[in-house]
Formats: structure tokens, C-alpha cells, sequence
């Protein structure tokens, strides 16, 4: 399996959220993937994305964008399987910037906290 964590940005909302290709490797996972209905080998596996919101497990996961109750999260599962190649560990991805609302994504909250706790020291 093939899993990337990334910060999905929403106006007024973050959440951290892994997304898996299923990919086998070794006969034992082909063999269960298989008998839970993702095909028969790679070429078949690879077509599914499981996204799973990380909140301290409570989520469900699910590899069918329309089964998430939440219009972001099936927004970011469509796109994330459009470009999961080409997304990087620990991205944003920014609701508004995949919809073309915005010209470029948010920033990070982690830099944003960092900037913030810079400013906030250099006030006294």
C-alpha cells in the first residue's frame, strides 16, 4: 500500500486526512484484496484511493468519493485520485485553490503557526 497524509484546507476548517492506494506486494495482501473485491492484481488495485480522515478514530475510511457525508471531503477524494502521483506528503490541499477559486493554496498551518508565534514575540 501506498499512503500520504496531507492538510485538507476548507474556509474554516483544517483536517488531517490519509489517502491509500491499494497496491500489493507480497501474495498474501493480492490475495486479500482479492477476496474483498478490488480485483485480482495491481492493475485492478490501483484504481482505488481509501481516504480516511486521521481524528483520533473516529472516521470511517471508504474508497468511494460519494459515501464521504462531508462536499469537501468528496471534493479532495476526486482530486486525490486524479493526482496521487503527483501530490507530496504532508501537502495542502486547499478546497477553494482545487475548485479555481483561489490562484494558489493556503500555507501550511504549521508555518502559519510558526509565523504567528514569531510575531507574537517580537510584539513585546
Amino acid at each position: 500500500m501506498d499512503s500520504k497524509v496531507f492538510e485538507l484546507r476548507a474556509p474554516a476548517t483544517i483536517m488531517v486526512i490519509m489517502a491509500t492506494r491499494l497496491e500489493v506486494f507480497n501474495e498474501a495482501e493480492r490475495y486479500l484484496l482479492s477476496r474483498s473485491g478490488f480485483g485480482r492484481n495491481n492493475n485492478d488495485f490501483k484504481k482505488y484511493i481509501m481516504l480516511q480522515c486521521l481524528d483520533g478514530g473516529t472516521s470511517t475510511a471508504s474508497t468511494d468519493p460519494y459515501k464521504h457525508g462531508i462536499r469537501e471531503l468528496r471534493i479532495v477524494h476526486c482530486y486525490i485520485y486524479e493526482m496521487f502521483d503527483q501530490l507530496d506528503d504532508g501537502q495542502v490541499l486547499d478546497i477553494d485553490f482545487i475548485l479555481g477559486n483561489t490562484f494558489e493554496p493556503k500555507q501550511p498551518e504549521r508555518i502559519q503557526t510558526q509565523r504567528d508565534l514569531i510575531e507574537m514575540g517580537s510584539e513585546e
